[in-house]
C-alpha cells in the first residue's frame, strides 16, 4: 500500500495496548486503503507547552487490515532482529491478536469493513 503526498490518516494511540493504527485513505478521492497498526510500546502522552507529546517505541512487527478485513502480519523478520525478551514477545503477539479481534468484531475503527465481494 503506498503512501502519496497528500494522503489522509487517522491516527489512534493507547497508552494500554501495544499497537497504533493509522487509517489511511487515498488523497484524490478519500477512497479507504485501509488500516496500517504498528506493534509498539504503550504509548507515552506528555503535556508540553508546546502542547501534547505522543511517544511510542515502534518493535518492528506491523499488521495491516485491508478494507475488506483481511488481515496481513508484516517484517517478522524485522522482530526476529531485535531479540526481544520473552515477556515483551508475548505482548508483541498478544498485540496482534487483539488487532484480529477487532478486525473480526468489525470494532473501530474496523466497523466500516466491507464484506468481500
Amino acid at each position: 500500500m503506498p503512501i502519496h503526498a497528500g494522503d489522509r490518516m487517522v491516527e489512534w494511540f493507547f497508552a494500554d495496548r501495544w499497537y497504533n493504527i493509522f487509517e489511511h485513505h487515498a488523497v484524490g478521492d478519500d477512497r479507504l486503503k485501509g488500516w496500517y497498526c504498528n506493534v509498539t510500546r504503550p504509548a507515552l502522552f506528555t503535556d508540553s507547552p508546546d502542547g501534547l507529546t505522543i511517544a511510542a517505541d515502534d518493535l518492528a512487527l506491523d499488521v495491516f487490515v485491508h478494507p475488506d478485513g483481511r488481515v496481513q502480519v508484516l517484517d517478522e523478520d524485522e522482530l526476529a532482529a531485535l531479540d526481544l525478551p520473552e515477556a515483551e514477545l508475548a505482548q508483541v503477539w498478544a498485540a496482534v491478536t487483539q488487532i484480529r479481534a477487532l478486525v473480526q468484531g468489525r470494532v473501530a475503527p474496523f466497523d466500516t469493513i466491507r464484506q468481500m465481494e
